[in-house]
């Protein structure tokens, strides 16, 4: 996916950011769980996949099916006592 406009950029690496280094890559990343919940996005183009993926990432089914893959470390409420 490429990113050619400032707006590209900084979705991309925010996406990298929340997501982590393999978003795109990943058999498990962001983008496999994207096209798998809507095949019909594989058609768009990179730009307009990086928009509709970006959009996907911050909604409950994005969360969920994260939280599915990745469940929460059980030291995630763990109080600091610095």
């Amino acid at each position: 996916m490429g990113a050619s406009t400032e707006r590209q950029l900084a979705i991309w690496l925010d996406l990298s950011l929340r997501w982590g280094d393999g978003f795109m890559a990943a058999s498990d990343g962001l983008y496999t769980r994207w096209l798998a919940q809507d095949p019909k996005s594989a058609v768009l183009s990179r730009q307009e996949q990086l928009y509709a993926l970006d959009t996907w990432s911050r909604t409950p089914a994005a969360e969920t099916a994260d939280m599915t893959l990745h469940p929460a470390s059980p030291f995630t409420d763990e109080v600091s006592h610095g």
